[in-house]
């Protein structure tokens, strides 16, 4: 287990008679960016909530070597909770003692210099996923485990969270675990990628991985080569 940050063995998972997951194994070195992709109810988000201990009573083994960084959707932190961003990006300290100084460093790094008073309620989507990240890395953790970063976030706002994911990864030699909807993202900057329906359909290097090939997997997945395609001419006309 030296050189690996997620082992996950034989993993099954029910609601009643209906399979979740089903016969799940794979593992994740250190130091890997892996892009997880799927069609809505695939599971992908059961499966993380089940890594980073959400969800209990399944089967199968999970070891995780190292702390975990777990940034949940946008939409599912509660906006009408009058704290600031000071106040949120605390609350990833736990017990550890911090400092506003370290608080304020951090939120610099993100992009949120001088917000530290502004109430989570009034900021962007954007805005509020770079401070979640900042929550998550005050933590100091060894992998980060994201759920579709990209939703409620608008394009300019996502190209420039990405970018920051990657140079947050780059220093500190972080694991990242990610659920996208972004296929052009996953195959620009992931070093691997899972494909996710209820089982394992595959697993490997993202160059070894071709997207026409996932056609036979996923039916609707000409709409995500369409978003791929259109992520890439973005992306060279620098509109992003």
């Amino acid at each position: 287990m030296n050189n690996i940050a997620i082992l996950v063995e034989n993993l099954n998972y029910k609601i009643g008679e209906k399979e979740i997951l089903k016969n799940i194994n794979f593992k994740i070195k250190k130091g890997e960016f892996v892009g997880i992709i799927g069609p809505n109810g695939a599971g992908k988000s059961t499966l993380i909530k089940i890594i980073v201990g959400e969800i209990k009573n399944y089967t199968g083994q999970i070891s995780v070597n190292g702390k975990i960084g777990y940034l949940p959707q946008v939409q599912t932190i509660n906006r009408e909770v009058p704290i600031n961003a000071l106040q949120f990006a605390k609350m990833g300290a736990y017990k550890k003692k911090v400092s506003k100084e370290q608080i304020s460093t951090l939120l610099k790094n993100v992009g949120l210099a001088g917000k530290e008073r502004q109430l989570v309620g009034t900021m962007s989507g954007g805005e509020l996923q770079r401070l979640s990240l900042a929550r998550a890395l005050l933590y100091n953790p060894d992998i980060l485990i994201l759920d579709e970063p990209e939703a409620g976030v608008d394009q300019m706002g996502k190209a420039r969270f990405y970018e920051l994911l990657y140079k947050v990864k780059e220093k500190k030699n972080l694991t990242i675990l990610m659920i996208s909807h972004d296929i052009g993202m996953v195959f620009e900057k992931c070093t691997s990628v899972m494909c996710l329906n209820k089982t394992l359909h595959c697993h490997g290097p993202t160059e070894k991985i071709k997207p026409d090939e996932l056609k036979i997997l996923f039916p609707d997945f000409d709409l995500w080569l369409r978003a791929k395609n259109h992520y890439e001419r973005e992306h060279e006309n620098g509109d992003i």
